[in-house]
């Protein structure tokens, strides 16, 4: 993922800091039922993204756990 100012490879990703949350703004250019679709789209990437990312955590949380006895 990257823009014009930085990158990031999300395999690397650990943590995410979401300052002020709100739903995915989409250009009231478009026309309304691509801007329907762009807006849903968008909010389930978002969601899809933080669930992965919570499960992956999980799942690497509880293996570590297991061969190392400490809680995460």
């Amino acid at each position: 993922m990257a823009d014009e100012y930085r990158s990031v490879r999300l395999e690397e990703v650990r943590a995410v800091y979401y300052r002020q949350p709100r739903l995915p703004a989409v250009s009231e250019r478009m026309e309304e039922p691509h801007r329907m679709w762009a807006k849903e789209q968008a909010l389930a990437g978002l969601l899809g993204t933080g669930a992965a990312t919570t499960t992956h955590s999980l799942t690497t949380c509880a293996k570590s756990r297991t061969t190392s006895g400490r809680a995460c």
